[in-house]
This record gives C-alpha cells, sequence and structure tokens, in this order.
C-alpha cells in the first residue's frame, strides 16, 4: 500500500510539473485557456484513479450516455415530429387570434367613423399556401349604439321593403369601402348588415 502511494505522488508531482511546465511554454493566445482546462481535467482523472483501484470500477467503463438508454425520458423521433406539428397548428391558431383582433380593432373604428355600424362578428379565411393573405372575410354589422333613445319612425305598412333597400344600400356602400381598404375583390368580402 506505501509503495501504491509512493508512485501515485511521485506521477502526480510530475503530472503537476509538466502541466506548469506546458502552462508556461504556452503562447498567451485565446487557445491557452482551453489548453489549461484539459491539463486540468488530466489531473482531476489521475486524482481520481486510486478511488477507482481502492473500489476496484474502472473509468474506462462510465458511458455518460447510459442514462438516457436505459430510461424514457428521451423522446422518439416520432413523437418530437407531433409535437413540433401540434406546435405549429397551435402557433397558427395564435396568429390568427391576433390578425382577426387587428383587423376587428382597426377596421370597427373606421365603421363607426364612416357608417355609423359596429362589428359584431368577423370571420375570415386565410390561404395557406404561399401567400398567406385573407382569402375570404365575412363581416357582420350592426348600427351603432347611441346612448339616446331613438325616436319611432313612422311605419309603412304597404311597402315593408323601404328598410331593406337602405340595409342594401348600406351593406354595398361598406363592401365597397372595405374591399379598397383591405385591397380585396368583391367575391372575397361578405358584409351582413344586421337590423337594430
Amino acid at each position: 500500500m506505501i509503495n501504491f502511494l509512493r508512485e501515485f505522488v511521485s506521477y502526480l508531482v510530475l503530472l503537476i510539473f509538466l502541466t506548469i511546465l506546458f502552462d508556461l511554454l504556452l503562447p498567451k493566445n485565446a487557445f491557452k485557456r482551453y489548453i489549461q482546462m484539459i491539463f486540468g481535467l488530466i489531473v482531476i482523472l489521475a486524482l481520481l484513479s486510486p478511488i477507482s483501484r481502492v473500489t476496484g470500477y474502472s473509468l474506462d467503463n462510465i458511458n455518460i450516455f447510459s442514462f438516457y438508454e436505459t430510461s424514457n425520458l428521451m423522446p422518439t423521433l416520432e413523437e418530437v415530429l407531433k409535437w413540433g406539428e401540434e406546435l405549429e397548428n397551435d402557433n397558427y391558431q395564435l396568429a390568427l387570434e391576433m390578425v382577426k383582433e387587428g383587423l376587428y380593432n382597426e377596421i370597427n373604428v373606421l365603421l363607426k367613423e364612416k357608417f355609423d355600424k359596429e362589428i359584431v362578428d368577423i370571420q375570415f379565411k386565410i390561404d395557406k399556401g404561399t401567400s398567406k393573405e385573407i382569402d375570404h372575410i365575412t363581416l357582420i354589422l350592426k348600427p351603432c349604439a347611441s346612448g339616446l333613445v331613438q325616436p319611432v319612425e313612422k311605419v309603412d305598412f304597404k311597402s315593408s321593403d323601404n328598410g331593406e333597400a337602405n340595409n342594401d344600400i348600406d351593406r354595398e356602400k361598406i363592401k365597397n369601402w372595405l374591399c379598397s381598404h383591405l385591397e380585396l375583390s368583391e367575391n372575397q368580402v361578405e358584409v351582413i348588415v344586421l337590423k337594430q
């Protein structure tokens, strides 16, 4: 045992001496700290070698990947791809909600100013191809609710489609404005105006 300790200490002193010698001989450049780290690891392994002799466990048998090989913590490629598709779909839905909210806020303010209408609902489809542009948009509108009580209008029972004609005119004006504002064609835009 004393022989082993004598050999170990002499080996360790020699190793530290060589490490210091190489450290002094190396030029001061960016690689010096990496080389010092490597020599430090060699010294640490040399210090661990008596422990491996006492326990009978060789450092050669250490497999750092054995934990991953024996456990199910590492997902398979199919699981990773499925997770990626789910994440992409979630991001797409989140982006659609953000676009919907942005369109709602922008168009609702302009509709209130120009046409005295507000959005009840907005629905749209986006082309999932390379362009990712609005393919179709549907606006459901209602007249703006003012805080005042509206006077009762005269009802003419003979001509009941007078309100429908005004509703159609408003709908066409809003549709044309929306087409020009969003740079869409008329077949891509649908406007539904609800009665109060």
